[in-house]
């Protein structure tokens, strides 16, 4: 069952898989999008379009 969940790209840490488990959730390619926008942003990744 789907429910209200957040993503924080503030501080970015890598860990293993094994430590994260299963899938928890998928996101709709909107989101992901957005996700993918901050991700480069917090990583001071700039792309000229």
């Amino acid at each position: 069952m789907p429910r209200e969940s957040a993503i924080s790209l503030d501080h970015l840490q890598t860990v293993s898989q094994s430590k994260v488990g299963s899938l928890l959730m998928t996101l709709p390619p909107e989101k992901m999008a957005a996700v993918e926008r901050a991700l480069l942003f917090a990583l001071g990744i700039r792309i000229d379009q």
